[in-house]
């Protein structure tokens, strides 16, 4: 004999990846020798649900976004260059031009995806200039992009 009541079917349990296996996770996916991962929260296990992280190898930092894809822990990364350090690779390569005092700001950061673009403003003692800034290419966590002012 059946009951009149209907057992609904529960949603995926949402997991959380805390901040340390969410590190480990982004450090396996780039297999860099001597890469360090830290992320300061984890990842909901929500479809949607992003989590910045810093990974660096000695010699440069670079964000790293992971988005999560579903419920049960799976996500995607991608790389990202922070807006100073987008500033920071403009003035260092106009200083080898020559150019001294080398100031400047962007409006975001710079998204690891080839054709991204972003909006950039730098000044030197010759004065202030617009800069359009470019991805040409991204190879794990190495973005590599122009700029034109």
């Amino acid at each position: 004999m059946r009951s009149g009541r209907r057992h609904r079917r529960q949603p995926p349990r949402q997991k959380l990846l805390s901040p340390t296996r969410l590190a480990k996770q982004v450090r396996a996916r780039y297999q860099k020798k001597g890469l360090k991962v830290t992320c300061p929260q984890g990842l909901a296990g929500q479809a949607g649900a992003t989590s910045d992280c810093e990974a660096t190898d000695g010699s440069k930092l670079v964000g790293v976004r992971a988005t999560a894809t579903d419920a049960r822990g799976g996500f995607d990364v991608l790389p990202f260059l922070g807006a100073d350090a987008v500033v920071d690779t403009i003035a260092g390569s106009l200083e080898m031009q020559g150019y001294t005092g080398v100031t400047g700001h962007c409006d975001g950061e710079l998204i690891g995806e080839v054709g991204a673009h972003q909006d950039c403003e730098v000044t030197t003692s010759g004065g202030t200039t617009p800069v359009n800034v470019d991805v040409t290419k991204v190879e794990g966590l190495t973005i590599d992009f122009t700029f034109k002012g």
